[in-house]
């Protein structure tokens, strides 16, 4: 079986991150090749000391409700651990040149790409002796451009890649603007998934509620708009909100990959700035309301979405009608989006066995 490495951010407090990890390690599955994660970072600690950590800090957490800081970080972060640690292969690497070892190099998704979290470099670029080994599953650069010595760098990198592609039309036009190629812009690996596929990673969240609830997921500043529209949503239909990494509810705080699915299945409604949420609320046909992210710019990948999966734009809210949302084109062009990805790769490999 022919081995893969996967080059991604490797974010252990990221609810994203850790989803498209995840769908890149299957979609890799699915194609019949041996896929594992590629890390510079330490490993995850593992072993008898940590399960006693575990045993202590689960036992000050619920008899503290939460309240204690530190076992309440550690625990969110052990949900992440737990889940990298049953579905996603992993393995560190001290030197790039480690990825001739590899027969394919898969790049992304998420921002492996965006210069102002990520330096560029032979890693993160995948920078093997073959370059046929090389194919992008949807990189992002995460925002419209870099300035001119950090785009000659990314220039001299991408011309190293034969099987490009990127997972904004933004990243597009970076790639045309520092190497003269015209990528092709596929949706978020976690987009090839069907629902069915992802509900089976669900878990109900330890002290969740019965009843309906809207859910609050920003990785940014929440907005005045939404807190305006929180308040009239709750006084017309009585909901709760449930809003994750909210300390002022730990239970909600501490929520992982598998609790976030369900919790974004189940809700009446999604109101986020996280690009993943909205992948996840359109894939469950769920109602969602999107906010720009103050101080940041971020709606090229969100617009991105929308165009490919024609829905309508979520930053346009009906306060008088939360739940109107067309979904009748999704699963037509989810079909067609899907199959432009999967020939895609099933090209990058035949042309990697000759």
């Amino acid at each position: 079986m022919k081995k893969v490495a996967i080059i991604t951010i490797w974010d252990l407090w990221n609810l994203g991150n850790r989803l498209q990890n995840y769908a890149v390690t299957l979609i890799a599955n699915k194609k019949g090749l041996s896929p594992i994660t590629v890390v510079r970072e330490k490993p995850i600690r593992d072993g008898l000391f940590e399960y006693i950590k575990y045993v202590i800090y689960g036992s000050l957490f619920l008899f503290t409700r939460g309240t204690n800081k530190k076992s309440r970080s550690w625990l969110r972060v052990r949900q992440f651990i737990q889940f990298t640690k049953k579905y996603i292969p992993y393995k560190r690497i001290s030197d790039y040149k480690d990825l001739n070892n590899y027969d394919y190099v898969m790049i992304g998704s998420d921002q492996i790409w965006n210069a102002e979290i990520v330096e560029p470099n032979e890693f993160v670029y995948g920078q093997v002796e073959d370059k046929d080994k090389i194919i992008c599953m949807a990189p992002s650069f995460g925002v419209s451009g870099f300035n001119a010595s950090v785009e000659q760098t990314i220039g001299k990198y991408i011309n190293n890649i034969k099987y490009i592609n990127v997972r904004e039309h933004a990243g597009a036009n970076i790639i045309k603007r520092v190497s003269g190629i015209e990528a092709p812009v596929f949706v978020d690996p976690t987009l090839m998934l069907s629902s069915e596929e992802w509900e089976k990673l669900e878990k109900r969240p330890f002290g969740l509620k019965k009843g309906k609830y809207i859910l609050k997921y920003f990785l940014g500043e929440e907005t005045e708009e939404c807190k305006k529209e929180t308040r009239i949503l709750t006084e017309k239909y009585g909901f709760e909100v449930i809003k994750l990494l909210d300390i002022g509810n730990p239970f909600a705080y501490i929520v992982g990959p598998g609790q976030f699915l369900y919790l974004i299945h189940h809700a009446e409604i999604i109101l986020t700035d996280s690009f993943h949420a909205c992948v996840f609320s359109a894939l469950f046909k769920k109602s969602f309301w999107v906010y720009s992210r103050v101080g940041e710019r971020m709606n090229s990948r969100l617009d991105t979405l929308f165009d490919l999966l024609q829905v309508d734009n979520r930053f346009e809210h009906d306060i008088e009608n939360p739940y109107k949302i067309d979904y009748s084109r999704l699963d037509i062009n989810l079909e067609c989006e899907r199959k432009k990805f999967e020939n895609f790769i099933d090209k990058a490999i035949i042309r990697g066995d000759l």
